[in-house]
């Protein structure tokens, strides 16, 4: 089963943000490769043409609850950077990492920050959408099976899924949408990526 990709929103002003605090600890930090006993449903888009209306039709907010869009990019000065905007309170967190980080690790761990913030946030809302510009990080997330061991950061995405749906009966979906095409929050992670605080927390590429 797949879904529609989202397209080209028009250009609108930018919604207010906030920075976040830092999550109690971030979620690729610590964890050791393990087989998966769980697995995640994701539906990737296979074409690129949809509106607005397009979002707000296939995913509702009363429905789908929050959006969470994420982004990984590679900076001017050679480093990578990793970041995510939560639509529903317009809080925002971003990771400048370092030139041996890939871009298809910072959306992983972009993914991974903005669950594990929704999990340990009681204010959050239950269910959510994550929006992501990276079809490459999508599809690997897709493509892991049942006893698969991949890498750490994918694990980390998928537990903490499962977190949610365990203890909250959460359902979380992954929708690609492209990049720099003016969507309100893929544009405020772009930004906040861009001036996000540093760590050296990641090294791996």
């Amino acid at each position: 089963m797949t879904c529609l990709q989202l397209h080209n929103f028009g250009a609108e002003k930018l919604p207010v943000h906030i920075d976040r605090p830092a999550i109690s600890s971030p979620c690729f930090v610590g964890y050791s490769k393990s087989t998966l006993v769980s697995m995640m449903n994701f539906h990737i888009s296979t074409q690129d043409i949809a509106t607005a209306e397009f979002l707000d039709s296939k995913y509702p907010r009363e429905t789908t609850g929050d959006r969470l869009y994420t982004d990984g990019s590679k900076l001017e000065d050679g480093n990578t950077a990793s970041a995510d905007y939560r639509e529903s309170d317009g809080t925002s967190d971003g990771l400048k990492l370092n030139k041996v980080t890939s871009v298809y690790n910072a959306e992983l761990i972009a993914i991974a920050n903005a669950l594990q913030w929704m999990y340990e946030d009681p204010q959050s809302q239950n269910d959510a959408v994550v929006l992501s510009d990276s079809q490459s990080a999508l599809q690997s997330l897709q493509n892991v099976k049942q006893g698969d061991n991949p890498p750490f950061i994918a694990q980390n995405i998928i537990r903490v899924v499962n977190d949610l749906k365990r203890d909250r009966g959460a359902l979380i979906q992954f929708q690609w949408i492209p990049g720099h095409s003016h969507i309100h929050g893929n544009t405020v992670a772009d930004i906040t990526a861009k001036n996000g605080r540093h760590t050296d927390w990641y090294t791996a590429q």
